[in-house]
């Protein structure tokens, strides 16, 4: 009779054998290239947020990076040669503040995610807050870098059935 560790060893062993034939022995990791030139915003990332809730609305709030005098993200993606970057940073793509994305709250109407509900959001790699962003301009306000170094805050609402957002978002 096997024990138990030798049985836990022999399906692990049996599995990755397995899957060595499945997957052709390769390896097929590659690494996507991010372009954001001539006029791209870059890939898009779909987040998808289901309210499991029977008696709650929710409120997500997205958030996004944090003020940055340089945005190696945005540099990476508008493929600037590391030769130009270091060590003058030519191009520093500085970022003004963190931004944030309220989801279905807080304006007449608006009233979150009911229960059993979801929402989809199709979150670009950045979004120009000015027609033509300049890297070498002082003035940090040109986008919004969603993918670096962001989160999602999720808020209930304050009573049962009600669809009245959370007093810390109304304030908001």
């Amino acid at each position: 009779m096997w024990r138990s560790s030798s049985l836990k060893q022999a399906v692990l062993t049996g599995f990755l054998a397995l899957a060595y034939l499945a997957l052709g022995g390769e390896s097929r990791a590659s690494a996507q290239v991010i372009d954001c030139t001539n006029g791209s915003l870059g890939p898009n990332m779909t987040i998808v947020i289901y309210n499991n809730s029977a008696n709650f609305n929710i409120y997500p709030v997205l958030f996004a990076g944090a003020k940055s005098d340089t945005d190696q993200w945005m540099q990476a993606c508008f493929q600037i040669p590391a030769n130009q970057i270091q060590p003058t940073d030519n191009f520093p793509y500085p970022r003004a503040s963190q931004y944030r994305m309220y989801v279905n709250c807080c304006a007449s109407g608006e009233n979150g995610i009911p229960p059993s509900g979801s929402v989809t959001i199709k979150l670009p790699f950045y979004s120009p807050l000015v027609a033509k962003i300049d890297p070498t301009v002082q003035n940090p306000a040109q986008f919004i870098d969603w993918w670096q170094g962001g989160g999602i805050n999720v808020y209930r609402g304050p009573s049962l059935g009600g669809t009245k957002p959370p007093t810390i978002l109304q304030s908001h």
